[in-house]
């Protein structure tokens, strides 16, 4: 009796290893399988912004992330912290390395859309969402005697989550001129590595560098309107921007006259992208 349950079970043993063994394997392929395609599908994030000058002077900026979540950047003059609520980033604290002054920025939202940035530096933006899309701003500060001191006003257009047109009209000007910054850009179809970030895109004080796409032509026209006699005087600059690739597709050098998030600067030569 002993030999035969001892048989039986030795035989149950057998034909169970091969089915044992065909699982095991299924498993550690699928196991790879999704690990593979988890790294390709995994977004890039910047890990560090090199901005390079005529005269052979580099600019570089690092990037930390929790996640995808950002949670610092650091260059040789300034470290700013990024600080969320849930997935929108709600204050940025930004250090002057040269200075040694601090100043933050915190974000209010509503229905997750942006509509204030109040400034340290004594500025606030409002923002205001319109029904066709658009957003208009309004950028203001206060004087000694707390009197409202508006800096500039304007509308972005938007199309296919690109920022196409920023018309902005500036304060400061006698009441008869109208004095106004139109910046129009053009994109590529690959994809802006900052979309990667959680929340970034709601961050409608960075402008352009919202935008799902990468620029590949700004043109800034400055323009018054003298309303007494209906006369406007403009000029234009064109900046044109030459982007190179990597094998996914995203931006890994940036040759124009601006820099990534935007400022001009007459010896800008390119910005180099690390991931």
């Amino acid at each position: 009796m002993n030999n035969l349950l001892h048989n039986l079970r030795q035989s149950l043993v057998n034909a169970t290893n091969p089915l044992f063994l065909i699982a095991i394997i299924f498993l550690l392929t699928f196991s790879s399988c999704t690990k593979s395609e988890d790294a390709v599908n995994q977004p890039k994030l910047l890990s560090k912004l090199v901005e390079v000058a005529s005269d052979n002077s580099v600019k570089a900026t690092t990037f930390i992330y929790d996640g995808n979540k950002i949670v610092s950047t650091d260059s040789a003059d300034k470290h700013a912290i990024y600080i969320y609520n849930n997935d929108l980033i709600t204050q940025i604290v930004i250090l002057d390395k040269v200075t040694l002054l601090q100043s933050v920025l915190n974000y209010s939202y509503t229905n997750e859309m942006l509509v204030k940035v109040v400034s340290s530096d004594h500025y606030e933006i409002n923002f205001t969402h319109n029904e066709d899309g658009s957003v208009s701003y309004e950028k203001h500060t206060t004087d000694a005697n707390n009197n409202i001191i508006t800096l500039y006003s304007g509308t972005m257009t938007f199309q296919n989550g690109n920022l196409i047109e920023d018309e902005r009209t500036l304060g400061g000007t006698p009441a008869n001129i109208v004095s106004k910054s139109i910046m129009t850009y053009q994109y590529d179809a690959k994809t802006n590595p900052m979309q990667n970030i959680i929340g970034y895109s709601k961050l409608l004080d960075t402008f352009k560098s919202i935008s799902i796409n990468n620029v590949t032509k700004t043109q800034v026209e400055s323009r018054l309107e003298y309303l007494d006699t209906n006369q406007i005087s403009s000029s234009d600059v064109l900046y044109v921007s030459v982007n190179q690739y990597d094998a996914d597709g995203y931006p890994a050098t940036i040759t124009s006259g601006t820099t990534f998030f935007g400022e001009q600067s007459s010896n800008h030569i390119k910005t180099q992208l690390f991931y």
